[in-house]
């Protein structure tokens, strides 16, 4: 799983799509250096599109992982379902301190290809921790979403010369609106579509209101 990771991730940059910052190039961005000179390299020649999550200390939302400082083990995600809703877990209790950025992913899993009954034991697993203790962990993670998000909106000044970064300042906030309101009202968030149809059939929202979230 670990060279397959590297492979698929080399043919991600194939696509020329990668910026060379998110590649974590020690020579170019060495994130764990103390010295900020150590990174100080800024592609603006490659285009952004799809890519990898960036290799820095609060990225890696990669199966091989990501570490916090220079000399901690990197949290792998090549593991079983019940070692996976521990490293949730224990992300999401600590979030307070560090961003919920992996348990936000963790806890919203999709099917792709493989085996679908695994998928199906992590998804009941990952519902008893988020909707333990009368939703403690979901609401704690929605909460945490949502005060991060309407900070860096409110951080953000509307001027006219100013290049507008779509899927941050556009998409994202709808998106997190959504999956906030679900994980509070103990619906298992997936993807935002589905979401917003589970919303709408568990009657927590309108038709009009739903259609207006779609339509966003």
């Amino acid at each position: 799983f670990r060279n397959l990771t590297h492979y698929l991730h080399l043919k991600v940059v194939n696509l020329g799509e990668t910026i060379l910052p998110l590649l974590g190039i020690k020579s170019l961005n060495d994130y764990y250096s103390e010295n900020p000179l150590d990174n100080w390299y800024y592609d603006s020649v490659t285009p952004r599109g799809f890519a990898y999550d960036a290799s820095m200390p609060k990225a890696s939302k990669t199966p091989l992982g990501q570490k916090r400082k220079v000399n901690d083990s990197s949290t792998e995600l090549i593991c079983t379902p019940c070692n996976m809703v521990k490293i949730l877990q224990k992300h999401a209790t600590s979030c307070h301190n560090e961003g919920c950025h992996l348990a936000t992913v963790l806890r919203n899993p999709y099917f792709v290809v493989g085996d679908h009954t695994l998928v199906d034991y992590y998804k009941a697993l990952t519902l008893k921790i988020l909707h333990g203790d009368g939703c403690e962990i979901g609401r704690k993670l929605a909460q945490e979403a949502v005060k991060v998000n309407i900070k860096s909106y409110c951080d953000t000044e509307a001027t006219p010369t100013r290049l507008t970064n779509i899927k941050n300042e556009l998409y994202r906030f709808p998106a997190v609106a959504v999956d906030s309101l679900a994980l509070i009202l103990g619906i298992p968030p997936t993807t935002v579509w589905e979401t917003i149809d589970a919303l709408e059939i568990s009657q927590q929202i309108g038709a009009s209101n739903a259609h207006h979230l779609r339509v966003l």
